[in-house]
Formats: structure tokens, sequence, C-alpha cells
């Protein structure tokens, strides 16, 4: 992009050159050289335009493309997408400032959370696989561990159904 940036600018000199050369009256030359140098300005801007959005595409053409294979398929979808993580990342901020922490160690508690919850669940299923083939044994134990508490959030709720 630059050496075509620089050929375009090397024109002017040589038209100058040309113009000079060439029988015309000087009036002419001058509109004619004025017209060919007010092009090739446009010119390099828009190039030196296009240099610029190739240098940002470089830097987050990766990151840019990964997202439009999340099926962002649109300028509109496009700028739902930040909203979106803008919005998220605003309640992330609110809910660590609510509980007076960071991020990272809501991470690790709700990790917790779910390791136990998976660890409870493993072990209903344990307790009603060890159940008798009775249709009727172990009916009440099922009833008693339907009506139990659960930690839920830091809170004991009570379960009765």
């Amino acid at each position: 992009m630059e050496k075509a940036i620089v050929a375009i600018r090397e024109i002017r000199p040589k038209i100058r050159a040309d113009l000079e050369g060439a029988r015309i009256a000087a009036k002419h030359r001058s509109i004619i050289e004025q017209a060919a140098s007010d092009q090739i300005i446009r010119a390099c801007g828009s190039l030196e335009i296009l240099k610029e959005g190739a240098k940002k595409y470089r830097t987050f053409g990766k990151a840019i493309t990964e997202a439009l294979e999340k099926g962002i398929t649109s300028v509109d979808d496009w700028d739902g997408f930040l909203k979106v993580v803008e919005r998220d990342g605003d309640l992330v901020i609110e809910i660590c400032s609510m509980l007076n922490t960071d991020v990272l160690q809501v991470r690790d508690i709700v990790a917790e959370i779910q390791e136990l919850q998976n660890m409870q669940a493993k072990d209903k299923r344990k307790s009603f696989d060890e159940l008798s083939d009775d249709p009727m044994e172990g009916v009440e134990m099922i009833s008693e561990g339907i009506k139990g508490s659960v930690l839920f959030h830091g809170t004991m709720t009570e379960i009765c159904r």
C-alpha cells in the first residue's frame, strides 16, 4: 500500500515536466497541473485510509473472524453482541461489588456449588439404586429425603412436598 502511495505521489513531478515540454499555454498548463494534483491528493488520502484499515484488520481480524463464526452476520448483530458483552460486564462488576469480592472468587464459589450439586445428585442416584426390588421397600426413605434441608446460596431453605 505504501509503495502505491509513493508511486502516485511521483506522478505530480512527471506531469509537471511533461507539461513544460508540451506546447500548451501557461494558463492551461496550470489548470491541468492543479487538476492532476488535486486528484493525486484525493487518491493518496483514500489509500492512507485503506492503509490504516488494513492495520486495524491485522490487529483485530482474528477476533472479528471468531465472532463472525458465532453467528454474527450483520453490523446490527455485531452492535447487539457488543451491547450484550458490555451489559454483562457491568452486571458482573455490580455483583462483585455487592459481594465485596472479585470475579475470580465468584467463579470459584460457583464451581464449588456445582460440584456439591453434582455430588448430591450422585448420592441420590446411588441411594435410589441401592433400594430393594420390593416396590414398597424404601418409599419411606425417599419421602424423608424429599423433606430435607438444602443449602442454597448460603441460606437454608426448607423443602417440604
